[in-house]
């Protein structure tokens, strides 16, 4: 009995690894409300610049927390749990319950 490889399918991608992109929006959207992201982008940071292997996915990681540390940087800095937020209320500013 011979083994059977099935042939590369045109845009399938392998149940190996996730992609960079994917890891970054994953941390992103771990991170709790209210939480100090630069702080916790500079421990990501820290921890793939220990990173001493040559596999391109940690060192593309690399670069989008650096980005957006970047980014974080260049706005000043809004938690995630006032950002959108009527001064005065718990309402995001396209809530119809805004204040008049």
């Amino acid at each position: 009995m011979a083994l059977r490889v099935e042939p590369h399918v045109a845009g399938h991608k392998s149940a190996g690894l996730p992609q960079p992109e994917e890891v970054f929006l994953s941390w992103l959207m771990a991170q709790p409300e209210g939480a100090d992201l630069a702080a916790a982008v500079d421990v990501e940071i820290g921890r793939l610049g220990r990173y001493a292997g040559r596999h391109p996915g940690p060192l593309k990681l690399a670069e989008l927390f650096r980005n957006f540390r970047h980014c974080l940087d260049a706005k000043p800095r809004r938690s995630f749990a006032t950002a959108g937020r009527v001064p005065g209320t718990s309402c995001a500013q396209s809530s119809p319950c805004r204040r008049r």
